[in-house]
């Protein structure tokens, strides 16, 4: 929203800049990787590839030249910062970076479940139901306890819906956002900017069920 404005010649570039330092350490204090990184791509995406409501492939092209120079200028400065990116980009590649490899450990018994019924899934089952204790491997993990997951989105859509249903559902987000992003200049600043927010959802949605829960229903549907 303050990026719509900032855009609109509403408010000037420095109080942006102050509302955004303020913003980006609650999120950073909330403790969810996921939502700064989703909001520094949405916001990457709308600076680079959008100017006055088009798509800039020139723009685009001049801003990740910039960037990746501004990367490049920060890796040689901080010597710890590079060897910590590549140190979790390994970890990440060979499945043992801590906050992935234990999601897959708890949601061993989902994917279990999952591939029981793979094209309708199960619906909204409780965690008391007895097909959820029968296949449960942890009795006192609460990251294990239910179906239901929230640190995982797509394999809480595909518990939920199956396959079949989890494509359905997802297409219904895919034909509200993407046509604001490819066609722009048919859509209002405020529109574009809120696609841009609905963007970040499908990589959210890796690690934190904002498909499936409030916490991130709520908001998309007022961003819709």
């Amino acid at each position: 929203l303050y990026y719509v404005e900032l855009k609109n010649n509403y408010i000037k570039l420095f109080k942006f800049n102050i509302i955004g330092i303020i913003l980006f350490t609650g999120m950073i204090l909330a403790g969810h990787t996921s939502l700064v990184l989703g909001t520094i791509f949405s916001l990457f995406v709308l600076e680079v590839f959008y100017k006055n409501n088009r798509f800039s492939l020139g723009r685009a092209l001049s801003r990740i030249f910039v960037l990746f120079g501004l990367i490049a200028v920060v890796f040689i400065s901080f010597f710890d910062m590079k060897n910590n990116v590549f140190n979790n980009r390994e970890m990440i590649a060979q499945g043992v970076y801590f906050a992935l490899a234990s999601r897959d450990t708890y949601n061993q018994f989902r994917w279990e479940a999952i591939s029981d019924k793979p094209i309708g899934g199960y619906g909204f089952i409780h965690k008391t139901a007895p097909i959820t204790i029968k296949l449960r491997t942890s009795e006192n993990n609460r990251f294990a306890e239910s179906f239901g997951v929230i640190d995982s989105g797509y394999v809480d859509l595909l518990i939920k819906f199956g396959y079949l249903g989890t494509a359905l559902y997802l297409y219904f987000w895919i034909s509200v956002v993407f046509p604001v992003l490819l066609r722009p200049e048919k859509y209002h600043a405020i529109q574009l900017g809120m696609a841009g927010y609905l963007m970040q959802y499908f990589l959210v949605n890796y690690t934190w069920s904002v498909f499936t829960f409030s916490h991130g229903l709520i908001p998309a549907f007022i961003a819709v």
